[in-house]
């Protein structure tokens, strides 16, 4: 490798996969050298205090850009005709989505069908960095890792499993 050259940045999609086609897909996107910009968690005495194994997404305090995350990944499913977000956590350095692309003829028309995965993932993204220069003012600044980890979801079992991550995923703090 010559000095002038970068190494080629390998893919983490799977190679010829259509991310438009039905599926469901399991998310994680990370913020930027791991900050904690998005939330943070309760003190282990209120967790244990407020009983919150049965409502575990309360283990976390949103941030003010965590509020404008979690409305962009609401967003997700009003705004795109047979997408869903089953599930979603914003945690304090990440966030975790389960998604579910439905579309009857499961092709991309561009524009005014369902868009890819990684369409929707990269409005996200650029949609909430912005929100994060308004709130924090520096434009230089990237709120999110370049990037991010999916995981086709392969059957029912699958689906159970990360929707579990998901749904427990803040009391892993509290372990």
């Amino acid at each position: 490798m010559s000095d002038n050259k970068l190494p080629k940045r390998k893919s983490i999609r799977l190679q010829g996969y259509d991310y438009s086609q039905n599926g469901c897909y399991f998310v994680t996107i990370c913020v930027k050298d791991k900050r904690h910009l998005l939330a943070h968690y309760k003190s282990k005495d209120e967790i244990v205090g407020a009983g919150l194994r049965a409502r575990p997404h309360d283990a976390i305090v949103l941030t003010s850009l965590g509020r404008e995350v979690e409305k962009a990944i609401d967003y997700i499913n009003t705004h795109y005709k047979d997408i869903y977000v089953e599930n979603s956590i914003v945690m304090p350095n990440h966030i975790h989505l389960l998604i579910t692309i439905d579309n009857i003829e499961a092709r991309y028309t561009g524009g005014h069908g369902d868009p890819p995965l990684q369409d929707i993932i990269r409005n996200l993204k650029s949609y909430t960095t912005k929100k994060y220069w308004e709130i924090y003012g520096d434009k230089n600044d990237l709120l999110w890792q370049r990037g991010y980890i999916d995981h086709i979801i392969r059957n029912q079992t699958d689906f159970e499993h990360h929707w579990n991550y998901i749904e427990y995923n803040a009391l892993k703090e509290y372990e």
